[in-house]
């Protein structure tokens, strides 16, 4: 849900800091954020801890990763980028496939 929060907030020009306002925690994930730039970032907590996978969307007009300027002038996301972190028991095949490890 964040990320489709993201993506609409992206195109209609807004802060996308305000897509996690309504995460409590589950099970498996202890925090999710996402800041200004629209980074969403999710830790793991129990069998998921030590896994931490981050989400970057990338301007489509550049290429590049966005920044918090181009939420607020509105613009379109053309893609995702994942990265993800595993330390402890954490497995990197609980990854998206997506994900690229750090």
């Amino acid at each position: 849900m964040p990320k489709a929060c993201a993506t609409e907030t992206a195109q209609i020009g807004g802060n996308p800091a305000v897509c996690d306002d309504d995460f409590d925690g589950t099970q498996y994930v202890t925090t999710l954020t996402v800041s200004a730039a629209g980074l969403i970032t999710i830790t793991g907590q129990a069998d998921m801890a030590g896994l931490v996978v981050t989400l970057t969307p990338i301007n489509g007009a550049d290429g590049e990763a966005a920044e918090a300027g181009d939420f607020t002038a509105g613009f379109q996301i053309s893609s995702w980028q994942c990265n993800g972190s595993v330390s402890g028991t954490a497995q990197a095949s609980w990854l998206p496939a997506s994900c690229t490890t750090n």
